[in-house]
């Protein structure tokens, strides 16, 4: 890991400190970008090309309604780090489902593919992509195939 990515690391763990009780969607001054495909899949970006040159590292809020499935998917040049800050939910994995709760963490590899559903309760997670996927400028949600991230 290089001084670059030791600094984006060490930022990401300062904004999850400072922002880890604050509920994310609807906070003032924070875009939120509602999924076109997903109904009550929002997203909160806080470290991104466009609010800190971050080429290489998406860091922001995951925001899932009460009993949406966000379908199995991959990132094919990207991992993944989720924490769920609130609420419970299920992991989807190709051949199992594994319970996510509040306080868990997961690091998903480039190309695993991965879903999660939400029960009776609202769900909030914060996660990381590194690198970035696709110079990801905007979070959005377009297709559920390949890089679903991707502009």
């Amino acid at each position: 890991m290089n001084k670059i990515q030791k600094t984006i690391l060490l930022l990401s763990i300062l904004i999850f400190a400072s922002c880890a009780a604050i509920k994310p969607v609807g906070l003032a001054g924070l875009p939120v970008h509602q999924s076109s495909k997903l109904p009550g899949v929002q997203f909160v970006p806080l470290l991104t090309e466009d609010t800190a040159k971050a080429k290489d590292i998406y860091v922001g809020w995951l925001y899932l309604a009460p009993n949406i499935t966000v379908p199995l998917h991959t990132h094919s040049s990207s991992q993944e780090k989720i924490i769920l800050i609130e609420g419970a939910a299920t992991l989807l994995g190709p051949d199992q489902e594994t319970p996510f709760n509040e306080g868990d963490s997961i690091r998903i590899p480039p190309n695993q593919p991965h879903g999660i559903k939400t029960g009776i309760k609202a769900v909030i997670l914060f996660q990381q992509y590194d690198p970035a996927i696709d110079g990801m400028r905007i979070y959005r949600f377009p297709e559920l195939s390949g890089d679903h991230h991707a502009r």
